[in-house]
């Protein structure tokens, strides 16, 4: 798998019909006690796939393959899709040929509509059932998907791993604080709330994976009196060589002169800055993939 630093990749994920494509593809290890990183490239290849648009849901036909044909591939299927106004995800499971059947809830990241991208910059806190609160803009969509999404989960016998990119990844961390899940894979995650919110997760398995020049980790801004933070471990992807390292140190990566030098200095017109390029969901995939 090729890294893919245009446009296109950072803002249209789901145009793309190649998916979970490796010589050797591995079985995800619903058993791993720890960080996986077989798991981390299966479930960021689903994060990439739950952009993927059918036709039921941009209104015109298309001949390219939809999800569950493209999940049908690796046994997996889509157990059901949620497409709610502001938020879209899916359950998927395991089919019956795999030996130790999972199933994942994933979430979509924040789409084109323009509603999406205002909720983003709503940071204000706002209360959170489990304790202490969480980012206003991000509860206001949960709030009004959680339910019925809640509602299927309850029938799910299978142990279950939560994800998402992005805004997906928000919302996939709201939801294991609600009900925990087997374990929580993140991609390029804002924070999410404060420390006491944070607390309710501290008996989750959380593995938070970061391209180590994605800037969209580093929001929102902590300001005033509101201090956000990451849940769980945290795994930057590091670019050596078209390769990449994963380390576990909570440093972040993304330094005040690159990003201000990419600022200035960038051709915004011909492919998007590093740091956001970093944020494309192929690019986590990619690099994943390499040490496999």
């Amino acid at each position: 798998m090729q890294f893919d630093n245009t446009w296109k990749a950072l803002l249209n994920p789901g145009s793309s019909n190649h998916y979970f494509a490796t010589n050797a593809l591995k079985p995800f290890q619903v058993n791993d006690s720890g960080f996986s990183l077989i798991n981390a490239w299966w479930l960021s290849e689903l994060c990439r796939l739950i952009y993927k648009k059918n036709s039921d849901e941009n209104g015109k036909w298309n001949d390219t393959p939809t999800r569950n044909e493209i999940l049908n591939r690796v046994h997996l299927q889509e157990h059901r899709f949620f497409n709610f106004e502001k938020a879209q995800c899916a359950i998927i499971t395991s089919k019956k040929e795999i030996k130790d059947a999972f199933a994942v809830l994933v979430f979509r990241g924040t789409s084109g509509k323009l509603q999406n991208w205002i909720h983003n910059f709503n940071a204000f806190p706002n209360k959170w059932p489990c304790g202490g609160w969480v980012h206003k803009g991000f509860k206001k969509i949960f709030d009004e998907i959680w339910d019925d999404i809640l509602t299927s989960l309850l029938s799910i016998r299978q142990p279950i791993f939560y994800t998402g990119h992005s805004l997906g990844a928000a919302m996939a961390t709201m939801a294991a604080s609600l009900k925990p899940p087997r374990a929580l894979y993140t991609f390029g995650s804002p924070r999410v709330g404060n420390a006491e919110f944070i607390n309710s997760l501290k008996d989750t398995r959380i593995y938070r994976v970061i391209n180590s020049r994605d800037i969209v980790s580093s929001t929102p801004p902590s300001f005033f009196s509101y201090k956000f933070f990451h849940a769980g471990e945290t795994y930057y992807l590091n670019h050596k060589d078209h390769s990449c390292v994963i380390t576990d140190d909570s440093k972040e990566h993304i330094d005040t002169l690159t990003f201000k030098r990419h600022i200035i200095s960038h051709r915004w017109f011909t492919s998007p800055p590093e740091f956001l390029a970093d944020h494309a969901p192929i690019n986590y995939s990619a690099c994943l993939q390499d040490p496999l």
